[in-house]
């Protein structure tokens, strides 16, 4: 029992400092460690994920498919996976995947987002439609959902309603980033930081770059380093 509890105190250890090699850009160096950790034990299902992760940024999309796919109940491995599968062109794969992840976790607008994006690459138009519009109806203010919403309408022959979509995409985009952010600072002060992570991340992926996307970033990887996470 104590060589059990030893093995997991320096495996955690070897994870640790990954996620730290990891958020200074040494995926390498991270990859090693989580591998590391790993041998000492295998049933640490964060660290496999994490694992995925450093392999997903890396372009290493099958050996991080392996890695999503051993932790079936874990909501951000499977929406990993669900992206690993959007990258190699396996998008019934990636329905599939977003799929679960959106049964273990119902609250965060990028799962439908990704969801749609894989039906429109099948040409599941009403599915696509009915994805997009979950993700405009958890993120209202979301301009990239609108805008796909309005593509699926267009593939439909739906032209005004299409129109409309367009519209409020444009109309939505030159504030949204900054919303977010404001809306990821209000989250973590109210203890949410779930949700506020959620934000963050929205936030820097709509700002251009500048102080403001930068503060997103570091924020974001604040929370993931304390071990926050969305699932």
């Amino acid at each position: 029992m104590e060589d059990n509890t030893e093995a997991r105190r320096k495996a955690c250890e070897h994870n640790n400092l990954a996620v730290i090699l990891y958020h200074k850009g040494d995926l390498k160096g991270a990859e090693q460690e989580y591998r590391r950790a790993l041998e000492l034990d295998p049933s640490l299902m964060e660290v496999r994920y994490n694992l995925g992760v450093a392999l997903f940024d890396q372009a290493r999309y099958e050996e991080s498919i392996s890695e999503f796919e051993s932790c079936s109940d874990h909501a951000k491995a499977q929406y990993n996976l669900g992206l690993a599968c959007y990258q190699l062109d396996r998008y019934e794969d990636a329905v599939e995947a977003f799929q679960r992840a959106s049964s273990l976790v119902g609250n965060d607008p990028t799962i439908p987002y990704n969801l749609g994006l894989a039906f429109f690459q099948l040409s599941r138009y009403e599915k696509a439609e009915a994805a997009f519009r979950h993700a405009v109806s958890l993120d209202p203010q979301d301009p990239d959902s609108q805008r796909m919403l309005g593509q699926v309408l267009d593939k439909l022959g739906r032209e005004s309603e299409a129109q409309a979509a367009y519209h409020s995409s444009e109309a939505l985009r030159p504030t949204y980033g900054e919303n977010q952010l404001r809306l990821a600072m209000t989250c973590e002060h109210a203890g949410k930081s779930g949700d506020a992570l959620i934000h963050y991340r929205n936030a820097a992926q709509a700002l251009p770059e500048g102080p403001l996307k930068e503060r997103a970033l570091g924020k974001a990887a604040e929370l993931e380093a304390r071990g926050i996470s969305v699932g």
